[in-house]
């Protein structure tokens, strides 16, 4: 699977997720909803707050058995379903516990305005439209 180039940060995460949340079973959708409890708001978590909060009564070896066979499911799942989301594990084995994970997306979605921008953006925009039907009231009488 070709990596996806953009970090999900946990909001578009969770909301990608309930686009898709039918398609994983209730155990593994119970068990990446538990990922991303454990993420920070940037989008990124590390294997060994995913050990403890899902896999703390198996022995290291079984946890990153098992944890790699669920990024491994749920990503087969994304792709099968056309989801653009992947959850991915740094392959650097040196940072043991402190592996990074965290959720990636092909596309980001487009930034919405502030709600302050629209307020400011609407009150201009209407103030000029009033001005050019008064130009135009002028002109033809």
């Amino acid at each position: 699977m070709a990596s996806r180039p953009h970090l999900a940060n946990r909001q578009l995460a969770r909301e990608r997720l309930n686009l898709m949340i039918d398609q994983l079973g209730a155990k593994h959708a119970m068990q990446i909803g538990e990922i991303v409890q454990t993420m920070d708001a940037s989008g990124e978590t590390t294997v060994g707050r995913i050990v403890d909060a899902l896999l703390a009564d198996r022995t290291a070896e079984g946890a990153n058995k098992a944890l790699s066979g669920l990024i491994s499911a749920f990503n087969q799942t994304c792709e099968a379903g056309g989801f653009d989301l992947e959850l991915d594990r740094s392959s650097n084995k040196k940072l043991g516990r402190d592996r990074p994970v965290r959720f990636r997306v092909s596309q980001l979605p487009e930034p919405s305005p502030e709600r302050a921008q629209l307020d400011s953006e609407a009150h201009r925009l209407i103030q000029d439209q009033q001005a050019e039907l008064n130009q135009e009231r002028g002109r033809g009488a």
